[in-house]
C-alpha cells in the first residue's frame, strides 16, 4: 500500500479557532459550547493518481468542550483524545474523510487573538484503504474567535462558490 508521508510533504499553515453551541436532547446532550480548530495544510502531492494534485486540504479538530472566552484561558492548555474523549479530528484526503487520533495539542498564548498550537495526530488512512496510518506533527498559529455561533448557524452555513 502506497505511503502518503504527510510529515515530509506538507506543513500546517495558519488556522482558525472558533466556538459553537450544540445540543441533542435525544442522546441527553444539553446545550454545550464546543470549540474547533481548522488548520490549513500547505498544498502537496499525495501520490494518489485518482486525486487532483496538488492536494489542498485542512486538518479539522472539533467537538472539543471548552468553556473559554480568551486566549488567557487557552494558554498552557494541553488537549488530547485521552483527556477530552469527545474530540474528533479529520483530514479529507484520497476522496475520504480520514479520522485523526488527537495525541496532543499544546496551546500557548501569542496575543489576545492568537495562540500557538503544537500538535501530534495519527491520521487513520488505512480505514479507507488509502495508505498505512501515519503520525503527523505540526506547529502553527491560529486566530481565535470566541463568540460562539448557534448550532443552526454552524451546521447550515452557506459556503461561498
Amino acid at each position: 500500500m502506497h505511503r502518503i508521508d504527510l510529515q515530509s510533504k506538507t506543513r500546517a499553515e495558519t488556522g482558525e479557532f472558533s466556538c459553537y453551541w450544540f445540543e441533542n436532547e435525544s442522546v441527553g446532550l444539553p446545550r454545550t459550547k464546543f470549540c474547533r480548530f481548522e488548520i490549513s495544510l500547505a498544498p502537496f502531492d499525495s501520490g494518489l493518481d485518482y486525486e487532483q494534485q496538488p492536494v489542498i486540504t485542512d486538518l479539522v479538530i472539533e467537538w472539543l468542550p471548552l468553556d473559554v472566552a480568551s486566549t488567557d484561558e487557552l494558554d498552557g492548555l494541553t488537549v488530547s483524545a485521552e483527556s477530552h474523549p469527545s474530540v474528533e479530528g479529520s483530514i479529507y484526503l484520497g476522496a475520504a474523510h480520514n479520522w485523526c487520533d488527537v495525541k496532543s495539542l499544546r496551546l500557548k498564548k501569542i496575543n489576545d487573538g492568537e495562540v500557538e498550537v503544537i500538535g501530534e495526530v495519527v491520521v487513520e488512512l488505512q480505514n479507507e484503504g488509502i495508505a498505512p496510518n501515519e503520525s503527523f506533527s505540526f506547529a502553527t498559529r491560529v486566530f481565535c474567535d470566541f463568540e460562539p455561533t448557534q448550532e443552526d448557524e454552524y451546521w447550515n452555513m452557506t459556503l461561498p462558490d
